[in-house]
């Protein structure tokens, strides 16, 4: 991993205040008394590093959303972490702060991008939730199986609906009656459905799902926020693409 050059604590000490108050805000990240629950979240773990190093790596990376700092090991997390909250004030997770204007956040034609960190116009035919602030989204009740949905979406600049976290679900979780195709998909007997960035896909419709009916059934549908397994030439009702 590249390290950002260092220009000095005393510019450090102005992106973070190091206290154990709850919710502290600072211009950069936000200090939370919470745990991370969940390992699939993380990006990766860099040992001997200092606080300063630790935390201008996690704001030069679009993808890094949580930082854990213990005895000069630095552990980085996605926004897709699983937190819970913890009393203890020795347990301290730095939650980068995005600063995004409210304007961009009531236009529904733009979105906060994460990668370039700014206000960013929606591709034509797509429009951003906000629920889902970070992505802009583009439906269309048409049958298509996976692979055609997939043809679809990249012609439209795109590419096929990963609702890694709950709030990416929330838009179309209203629609009961037609399902859609999801980013993931399996080619072995067993593997686990993962999404594009490695992160294991969760939200299941039972605890049964997926029943890896292989090699039937190797993508994943997702109808009222919940997902299940189903063969990838299957066609759906609803084609839903995303683009960051």
């Amino acid at each position: 991993m590249k390290i950002p050059n260092i220009f000095g604590l005393g510019l450090f000490l102005g992106f973070v205040s190091f206290t154990n108050s709850i919710d502290l805000k600072s211009d950069t990240f936000l200090v939370k008394n919470v745990i991370i629950t969940d390992i699939n979240s993380m990006i990766i773990q860099a040992y001997r590093m200092n606080k300063f190093h630790c935390f201008q790596t996690c704001l030069s990376d679009p993808y890094c959303f949580y930082v854990k700092y213990e005895g000069k090991k630095c552990s980085f997390f996605t926004q897709y972490a699983q937190i819970q909250l913890d009393p203890s004030s020795e347990k301290i997770i730095y939650q980068k702060n995005n600063l995004e204007p409210k304007t961009c956040l009531k236009n529904s034609s733009v979105f906060w991008s994460l990668k370039k960190n700014a206000c960013l116009p929606c591709l034509p035919a797509f429009i951003k939730y906000s629920e889902s602030p970070h992505y802009c989204y583009h439906s269309q009740s048409v049958e298509r199986n996976f692979f055609q949905t997939n043809s679809y979406c990249q012609s439209k600049g795109g590419f096929i609906y990963t609702p890694k976290a709950q709030n990416e679900r929330n838009p179309f979780k209203h629609i009961l009656d037609k399902s859609a195709f999801v980013n993931s998909t399996v080619t072995t007997l067993g593997e686990i459905f993962k999404w594009p960035d490695g992160s294991v896909v969760t939200g299941f419709t039972n605890s049964k799902e997926p029943d890896h009916l292989f090699p039937i059934e190797c993508c994943l549908g997702i109808i009222n926020g919940l997902v299940f397994d189903l063969p990838c030439d299957m066609t759906r009702g609803l084609t839903i693409c995303q683009h960051e």
